[in-house]
């Protein structure tokens, strides 16, 4: 069983363990969760008093039955990995997804669970999509041009206010510098999906919701909703 929480639910600051606390009743099983932290660490769920929701975790696997585990996001992929006897969790934001978080998921299932990749199906959720995914030029620099699109010097699509905000204090800069600096739209979702690929997963057996948050007013989106975002939430179980 997995799933995609949209607006339906509202998981969004203080709300988070009410609404776990009322998933928990409508499935009739216990969901973990972890404090995501944009990085590439990982958990494994072994004992249901295991206590993760202060853990900065942005991956999390069971082979526990009758446990839901899940991801929020906002924007960043929620990718959940079903297997023989185990399922997996994972918040890829693009700094995760960079610093290859996927890869470091997929040699964990093989070495210490056994699994063979060519058996294990893959549920890409709700994200922020290619023409909505903009970061700078120079945080692109590593990525192949085939994920990428490089837009004109000082063209750039303003969907993310805290970000620019954030690196013209950074810089003290003005906005008119703007005009001097490049941005890049990024294929997040093609991105992952050659790594699954290429890793050995089948085609058939990758599932892309192909939902982009941020046009999508059905699920939450940090770049659209900023100041206020929700969040959403995934979850998979056995």
């Amino acid at each position: 069983m997995h799933k995609f929480l949209g607006n339906t639910v509202d998981f969004k600051g203080e709300n988070k363990i009410l609404e776990i606390e009322k998933l928990e009743k409508e499935l009739k099983m216990h969901v973990k969760y972890v404090k995501q932290a944009h990085g590439i660490e990982i958990v494994v769920i072994s004992d249901l008093n295991q206590n993760t929701s202060q853990t900065p975790f942005d991956c999390i696997i069971t082979t526990l039955p009758n446990v839901a585990i899940g991801v929020y996001t906002a924007d960043c992929i929620p990718l959940l990995i079903s297997g023989p006897g185990i399922v997996v969790a994972v918040h890829l934001g693009r700094k995760g997804l960079l610093l290859g978080l996927c890869q470091k998921v997929l040699k964990k299932l093989q070495i210490e669970f056994g699994i063979d990749l060519s058996e294990i199906k893959c549920f890409i959720g709700p994200a922020l999509g290619f023409d909505n995914h903009t970061a700078w030029a120079q945080d692109l620099k590593d990525v192949s041009g085939k994920y990428k699109d490089i837009l004109p010097k000082g063209t750039h699509i303003f969907n993310n206010k805290q970000s620019i905000h954030e690196f013209l204090e950074k810089n003290n800069l003005q906005m008119n510098d703007m005009k001097n600096y490049t941005s890049a739209k990024f294929d997040a979702f093609l991105y992952l999906q050659d790594i699954l690929t290429e890793k050995g997963i089948k085609t058939e057996n990758i599932f892309n919701e192909e939902i982009d948050t941020f046009n999508d007013k059905n699920y939450h989106s940090y770049r659209r909703d900023y100041p206020n975002p929700g969040l959403n939430f995934a979850y998979i179980s056995l």
